[in-house]
């Protein structure tokens, strides 16, 4: 057992274990469970650089670690931001306590009058009581430093595993992104397989699978097997739940699904992961240099007081020799008094350090447990979110492969089940004449071994993966090793095919001909032709009865078999010719030697497998000639309708160049009439604007002018009521009141905002005016119903704005400008006009892409206008 230093991140302690050093963390975690009663998966543990700890690795396979200097870091995943949980309830109590329970006991032997007793007992109660707590308190100083130290550490590895998580999952999304790229070429794959799928289910449905065929597949007996079915029927029953026609269809679909994941989603949680994770507000906290400088001033503080608490312990406690002088004792209890004084001061001190200690602890452990439960735990979840998504996306594209590779097969199915059969026919025959003629070739059998167990190995690779092999067992069976005697038996085990069931499928599916069709000659050539060197006294020695054997050996020519017969009068062989023949030929009788290298039949032999090799290169000739053919009027085709699109284009091109001459000089017309037009009503404008400035002096003329009325009828009023000449003053105001009454309200509205302004020194210099002869004014500040407004068109927001000061955007809509004709897409936009404010709505950006390219939540007015005629003419300016 050993003891190891763990560091508790959530509390801000350090706890000790005792724990055996061959032990797996994976043990450890739950010992630590049973101490502080944390499950072993909330156990977050690492060490102090911030590297995972292994659950399968022993204690010591990390030497070094696990103590004082550098213990192992275990955080809480699941613990939540309680106070209440950051740290051990008693402590502060517990420093208090014990300060002041040392200080008592020294203020009761204080208290104590008799001088004899406070010199001997004195000193004994400051070594004990304050002697030891000084010790304590120096000690828990020490220790909440540590801890402050050990936190900062904690915080450290906490956001380098953040890191760390964060590189490992943008490593994924990397992976993630190609394969995610790459849907669209498996999707392309697969409507590729869709175009020939519906002619392969059709060409299933015409390969008959007999009923030998199947129950040589299950190892059953004839008569027990199911009944003979086709290929179609077969691969869809394998699956009761699905069936293969809507396979492609729903495999698209599938495709197309998955093809929605969100990408965009996954590499927005990643950067904003990053984003913060460089942000050095969080990354770092903030005044931690500055407090952990602070606390070691404040700690050499302490140490200095608790050297001088021990220097004034042993000053007290020092052996002197007794003394006897009442007068000297008492003044040594007044020295021992004065430095009892200043050590329990010194240890007061001491403990506010402690307790500051401790505050700042909990302050910094608040921090970081709000930052981990904060933003931490949030980027984790973010990370976690883009992990789930990538590896859901994983699994289900997995599963799509899995599935394109199956059509894949069933597109195969019907080629590889022909050759399947035609493999089945080959071998039998191969088996057949192979053991017939093996005495003859034994010499030669290793190199066609050879030659057989590379054809073996290449259709091996072809029916290794394909669900068809379970219809074709025994086709796995290897090739013996080379022999001289006896042939061990092989293919016994194949498919029971007869030549019929070949015709019947070449007969019904007449495209699988070429891969079915079975050259039979061709093996008995290569059997015969491979004996360059064939030693006849061999031959003699196992066929007595040919005693007129020569003993020479035969040409080493192309020399068919028959050759050999003539020597071999009791030589069996099998008709060549014929495939359908199961036995052997009977024996030759005996006739007279003759030369094989001109007779008549040996050359024929010869060269008859040469002629159908011809015959055979003649067909697929003219297959390819076909073809060929076919491809060539295929091509012409589409040169042709090539050439018309280039056609086409010139001729369109063309019509666009004689369409940008002809609109040009229109264009240019139009241009300068506008220009003209505008230049017009600009001066117009200024016109408007120099009636208006005329229009603005008279009537401050005018209020000025009621203004001095006003105040001469206040002091007449005054000086009325002063004499008790009430009746003077009520006939004037009734007669002011009959002026106000044939007053329009609106008039004396605008006159008392415009005397308000006036009093208070506004200086704004809009002015709202709705009198008659002021409906043209145009309002610059208080935008409202029915106010005359400049519009000017604005490059920044491609759109109309009023022309105010208000700290609102006005933008005139769509509806507006189209009533105005002001939308036309060909001819220029105008860059200003006049109207008049029909309707306002206030609104609120809530879209990132909006049609102003404003930030979100900005407030503007969309205003309905309607267009104003300019007309100068119709202004009549008086002057005084």
């Amino acid at each position: 057992m050993e003891q190891i230093k763990v560091f508790y991140v959530n509390k801000g302690h350090l706890l000790t274990f005792e724990i055996g050093t061959l032990q797996l963390f994976k043990n450890v975690r739950s010992q630590v469970c049973e101490e502080i009663g944390i499950d072993p998966k909330d156990q977050l543990w690492m060490l102090l650089d911030g590297t995972a700890i292994d659950n399968q690795k022993m204690l010591s396979d990390y030497p070094g670690h696990g103590k004082d200097k550098s213990p192992f870091i275990i955080y809480h995943i699941r613990n939540k931001n309680n106070m209440s949980d950051m740290m051990f309830k008693g402590d502060l109590k517990e420093i208090s306590d014990t300060v002041e329970s040392a200080m008592d006991k020294i203020k009761r032997i204080q208290s104590n009058s008799n001088t004899n007793d406070l010199y001997t007992d004195l000193p004994n109660a400051v070594l004990n009581c304050c002697g030891k707590t000084a010790m304590l308190v120096n000690e828990w100083c020490t220790q909440l430093i540590n801890e402050h130290n050990l936190l900062t550490s904690s915080w450290q590895c906490i956001f380098g595993s953040v890191e760390e998580s964060l590189s490992l999952t943008q490593k994924k999304y990397k992976i993630f992104k190609k394969k995610f790229d790459e849907l669209d070429g498996k999707i392309e794959e697969v409507v590729n397989l869709q175009e020939n799928y519906a002619d392969c289910l059709q060409l299933l449905k015409k390969i008959n699978l007999p009923a030998q065929l199947l129950a040589h597949s299950r190892s059953q007996k004839l008569d027990q097997s199911p009944k003979s079915t086709n290929l179609y029927e077969w691969l869809d029953n394998s699956d009761p739940n699905n069936s293969i026609d809507n396979l492609v269809d729903q495999l698209l679909e599938q495709y197309e699904l998955i093809k929605k994941t969100n990408d965009k989603a996954v590499l927005e949680s990643i950067n904003y992961v990053e984003d913060q994770t460089r942000n050095k507000d969080l990354r770092e906290i903030s005044g931690i240099t500055r407090r952990m400088q602070t606390l070691k001033q404040n700690q050499a503080k302490v140490t200095e007081l608790f050297d001088r608490i021990k220097h004034t312990i042993q000053i007290m406690t020092m052996a002197s020799p007794p003394i006897t002088d009442t007068y000297m004792i008492q003044n040594k209890v007044d020295d021992y008094m004065r430095m009892s004084d200043k050590i329990m001061e010194d240890l007061r001190k001491m403990k506010e350090y402690c307790v500051t200690f401790r505050k700042s602890k909990e302050e910094l452990l608040a921090n970081i447990n709000a930052r981990i439960h904060g933003w931490v735990v949030m980027a984790c979840d973010r990370m976690d979110k883009s992990f789930r998504e990538m590896v859901y996306f994983h699994e289900r594209r997995y599963e799509l492969s899995r599935k394109t590779e199956l059509v894949q097969k069933i597109e195969a199915a019907p080629e590889v089940f022909a050759q399947s059969v035609s493999e089945v026919s080959r071998r039998s025959l191969f088996r057949k004449h192979f053991v017939t003629w093996q005495k003859a070739y034994m010499k030669f059998s290793e190199m066609l071994l050879k030659q057989e167990k590379e054809k073996r190995n290449n259709f091996k690779e072809i029916i290794e993966n394909h669900f068809l092999k379970v219809l074709f067992r025994g086709l796995e069976d290897p090739m013996p090793e080379f022999f001289n005697k006896n042939i061990p038996s092989f293919d016994m085990s194949i498919p029971p095919l007869d030549e019929i069931y070949v015709d019947k499928i070449t007969t019904a599916c007449p495209e699988l001909t070429i891969t079915m069709d079975i050259d039979s000659q061709d093996i008995v050539r290569k059997l015969m032709l491979q004996a360059q060197c064939l030693n006849v006294s061999a031959i003699s020695h196992d066929s007595p009865e040919s005693s007129n054997t020569p003993t020479s050996c035969i040409q080493s020519s192309k020399d068919n078999f028959d050759s050999i017969s003539g020597y071999t009068n009791s030589a069996n062989r099998l008709s060549l010719s014929e495939r359908k023949s199961s036995e052997d030929s009977p024996p030759l009788i005996d006739q007279e030697t003759q030369s094989s290298v001109f007779y008549p039949d040996s050359l024929f032999n010869e060269y008859k497998y040469i002629i159908s090799d011809v015959q055979s290169i003649k067909k697929q000739l003219s297959l390819l000639r076909t073809d060929f053919e076919e491809t060539i009027t295929e091509t012409s085709t589409n040169f042709a309708n090539m050439d018309n699109m280039v056609k086409e284009h010139k001729a369109r091109e063309e019509r666009e160049k004689t369409k940008e001459k002809i609109i040009e000089p229109d264009a240019d017309d139009k241009m300068d009439n506008v220009v003209e037009h505008q230049g017009k009503e600009i001066v117009d404008l200024k016109k408007l604007l120099d009636n208006q400035a005329i229009m603005i002096e008279m009537l401050k003329t005018e209020l000025g002018k009621d203004r001095s009325d006003t105040e001469e009828s206040t002091i007449m009023f005054k000086s009325s009521i002063e004499n008790g000449n009430m009746a003077n003053s009520v006939s004037f105001f009734a007669e002011k009141l009959d002026k106000g009454i044939s007053t329009d309200r609106n008039d004396q509205a605008i006159d008392a905002s415009v005397y308000g302004k006036a009093e208070n020194g506004d200086k704004f210099t809009q002015t709202r005016l709705n009198l008659k002869s002021m409906e043209m004014m145009i309002s610059l500040h208080d935008i409202s119903e029915g106010a005359t407004v400049l519009i000017v068109y604005d490059e920044r927001y491609q759109a109309f704005l009023l022309f105010s000061s208000s700290p609102y955007l006005h933008f005139v809509k769509e509806s507006s400008l189209r009533r105005m004709n002001l939308l036309s897409p060909t001819g220029p936009v105008r860059t200003w006009f006049l109207g008049k404010v029909n309707s306002l709505d206030l609104c609120v950006i809530r879209k990132t892409n909006n049609r102003y390219n404003l930030e979100l939540n900005t407030r503007v007015y969309r205003v309905d206008v309607s267009s104003v005629l300019l007309d100068v003419r119709g202004i009549n300016v008086k002057t005084d």
